[in-house]
């Protein structure tokens, strides 16, 4: 629960919300991206985990620049997280395993994910109405 649901949601809240979107406003989107991913990766504690999650960071603050929805980021970061839940779940971790000897099977894997992660796009594209987007600098706390 905690993986799916409350680590994507505050993650979000902070890095893309708050660090990245006080920072886009002065800084463009590439240093702000950067930035807020290399936080995002630090706060991983694991160097591994900490690359994947500064590039990670990057794709999901060109999510925010794109659909300017917290919710579309928070999505996409479910999804990836759901995806590596089921990488090591115990039945399935031979096929994790496998993944690392097989590189066809590993660029499959890669491939559907990025397949997944595409429709998630295209339907969030479609449900989303407004796309003005607002500097954080200009939004009214507590009116």
């Amino acid at each position: 629960f905690s993986t799916v649901i409350v680590a994507p949601v505050v993650e979000e809240l902070v890095f893309r919300g708050v660090i990245f979107q006080r920072m886009r406003d002065n800084h463009g989107f590439l240093f702000s991206a950067s930035v807020a991913g290399l936080c995002f990766g630090i706060i991983h504690f694991n160097l591994v985990q900490g690359i994947f999650g500064f590039f990670m960071g990057i794709v999901f603050a060109y999510i925010y620049e794109r659909y300017h929805k917290l919710t579309a980021c928070i999505a996409a970061h479910a999804s990836v997280n759901i995806l590596n839940i089921l990488m090591v779940l115990p039945g399935l971790s031979p096929l994790y395993e496998e993944l690392g000897r097989n590189i066809k099977l590993f660029y499959g894997a890669m491939l559907i994910s990025g397949v997944l992660l595409i429709a998630l796009l295209l339907l969030l594209k479609s449900s989303i109405k407004n796309t003005d987007y607002i500097p954080f600098s200009h939004v009214a706390v507590g009116e």
